[in-house]
Order: structure tokens, then sequence, then C-alpha cells
């Protein structure tokens, strides 16, 4: 289907470039289609090339391409569904250049009413926003887009969760007001995408702290198989060794991968605190892993990745934020540790196998307020 509009662009005294454009928008894969612009040459030897902004709002460019010194250009990626409106500049050999052309607009009809125009994002995805060592500007961010781009989620800092919703503009980025805690608003952006397929990226942001978001989409099940990585692990959540004001013990967890590719955790801490999650394993094999500690206070984080390694078959950089609290009974002024978790794979062993094969194994036990170390034989 084929929508066209037609004009012509001329040259203005006062460097001001008046403009109309032939412009035609072809419906293209993936829900995707062309803009040809057209426009006629100019005599004045100090125009050195022209630049294309374009945009889903009038007046509101957010793109530009550069088209030299030809007089037309096809611009690809246009979304069906949606109008676009363009404007040229010229610029010149001394570096300036004139104002906006008038605007001119293109729509790309949808193929039909109910095209499922953004099934290439659609889906779940989960993820997380942090800003170093700030619980307050770190948490977790969930997110669903249908096949028209209207999408809905929730960003959760400590125990609070504020909800947001929209419609994603055409190049699958959108903006939202979100009330965060105490009513203080956080502005979210982000971008489906552009760091590669199934992949979010964007920011959170207080007005005074930015924190930097990842998301991936969830894996689905397309009756293809159970889902990678499924299985039961246990798991290692390391303390900080050679700070003693924070815990040096090592805390523990048991974790599953359901074969629809939810992940399960549930574990104890260093200073006791227990922890438990549950969220969807990504399509790239990432585990956004996110629980609010201390009555919301604090939290435990970190993204997770299965893998193969030689070591470990799921490991990520943990961090772990425990706030100054005079009532608790350990570490009262608080900690911020990074170390990295890791876990392996678990095999239920068969009632005639030990779970643990270790002949002739002692165990020993030093620092904390024990004063000199001891071993025990297992």
């Amino acid at each position: 289907m084929i929508s066209s509009k037609v004009a012509e662009i001329r040259r203005c005294a006062g460097r001001c470039l008046c403009a109309a454009v032939l412009a035609f928008a072809m419906s293209g894969a993936k829900a995707q289609g062309w803009v040809r612009l057209v426009w006629s040459s100019v005599t004045d030897t100090n125009v050195v090339g022209f630049d294309i902004y374009y945009g889903a709002a009038s007046q509101n460019y957010t793109h530009v391409v550069s088209a030299g010194l030809a007089t037309e250009i096809t611009i690809y990626g246009l979304r069906e569904g949606f109008k676009y409106f363009f404007a040229a500049v010229s610029y010149y050999a001394d570096g300036s250049q004139s104002d906006y052309s008038p605007e001119v607009s293109a729509y790309i009809p949808a193929a039909n009413r109910s095209a499922n125009t953004f099934g290439d994002v659609s889906g779940a995805y989960s993820g997380l926003f942090f800003a170093t060592n700030r619980v307050t500007n770190a948490g977790a961010f969930s997110l669903f887009v249908n096949g028209r781009g209207v999408y809905s989620g929730y960003l959760q800092t400590g125990g609070a969760r504020a909800s947001f919703r929209g419609q994603l503009d055409p190049w699958c980025q959108a903006t939202n007001l979100v009330s965060g805690v105490n009513k203080h608003s956080l502005a979210l952006r982000f971008h489906i995408g552009n760091n590669g397929p199934g992949q979010v990226i964007g920011q959170v942001s207080d007005g005074a702290t930015i924190s930097r978001l990842t998301a991936a989409r969830a894996w689905s099940n397309t009756g293809t198989g159970p889902a990678p990585f499924a299985g039961r692990y246990t798991c290692v959540l390391p303390g900080q060794v050679s700070d003693p004001s924070s815990p040096q013990g090592f805390g523990f967890a048991t974790a599953q991968i359901t074969m629809s590719g939810l992940a399960m955790l549930a574990g104890t801490l260093a200073d006791g605190t227990h922890v438990s999650q549950s969220a969807p394993v990504s399509e790239d094999g990432t585990w956004s892993f996110y629980v609010a500690l201390y009555s919301g206070r604090g939290s435990v984080m970190s993204l997770l990745t299965f893998t193969n390694r030689s070591t470990d078959d799921l490991n990520g950089m943990l961090t772990w934020i425990k706030p100054a609290m005079s009532n608790t009974r350990y570490y009262p002024a608080g900690f911020a540790n990074r170390s990295e978790m890791i876990g392996s794979t678990y095999n239920v062993p068969s009632s005639s196998q030990p779970v643990l094969n270790l002949p002739n194994t002692s165990i020993a036990f030093t620092g904390g307020d024990l004063g000199s170390g001891f071993v025990n034989a297992i």
C-alpha cells in the first residue's frame, strides 16, 4: 500500500531553506517501511550538504540523517501505523546551517488494523537498575509489551513498587514519570532492541542521581523443549574476608530453574538474614536477582549468568547493602559489599551414594571472635 505527498524544495534568502518534499511510504518486512524524500538542487556554491531531521511528532525531531549534496534520500526502518514528520536544513562550508525547512509528513500504513506491528519486541522483560552503593537508586525492573506496542510494568525499590504504562514510539522507546518511594518522582527512560534483540537499556533518575537500567526478554516456551539451564543448583554467597566491619563468612542458597524458565532461590546470608526470590530466566541466559532486605532499607542484587565454566555453572557480581541500623545486633554501622556469587548444578544422588564424596575430610575454624583457630575431622 502506498501513500504520497508532493511539493518542491527551494533555497531562500537569509539562509532559510524553504522546503516541501515528494515523499511516499511503502510497508516492508518486519512491520517496517521506508520514505523517499526528493528536492531540487540549489545554486549557492557555499552549500556543502543537506541534513534531514525526522521524528514521530510534529517539530520534535529525534533522528537526523545526512544526504550530502544529493537531491534525494530514502529513509528505512520506519514502523507501520505511525505518521512521521520531516524537515531539512542546508549546511555550509563555514560550519553554519540554515533554518528548518517547512515541515512535511508521511504516514506508514499498516497492512491491517490488527497487525502485530511490535511483534519483534513483544514479551515479558525483567532487569535491574542501579547506582553504586545507593539503595534508594537501585532496584528491579519488570516490563510487558504486547504486539501493538502497549506496555506496562513496575519499578521496585526496597519493598515498594511503582507501576507505569504507555505506548512505545516507532523506535521502541518510552519515557515515563513514575511515583517512587515517599511519592518522589522518578524519570524512567528505556529503549528496546538498541543493545540487541530482546534487550532493554535505559535509565532511572530521581533528579540528583541517574541509575543505569538493563533488562532482557524472558525465555518463553515455544514447544522446542525445556528452558535452558533447567535443574537444581547450590550457591555460595560470599562475605568480605578483608573487611572486619562487614560479614566475613559465606552465605548459602539453593536454586531451582523450572522447565518453564522460572528461577527460584532460597538461602541465608552471612549475617543470618534469609533471602528468597523468584524471577524468569532471560533468553540470553541471565537472571536478574534482586531482594529487598532489612524492612526495605537494604538489598542484595546481581545479574547472574548461567555458564559452563570449569569452576561453576552460575555466577555474577553480588552487591549486598545494609544501611546503618542502631537496633540491630550485627553490623549496626551498616556496610556495602561486592563479591562474586557462584553456583553449581546439583544432581540428587541415589540412596547408595553419599551426598558429598569427601573421604578423610577436616574442617577448619578461624577468624571472628574465636581467638586461635581449630580443626575438626569429619
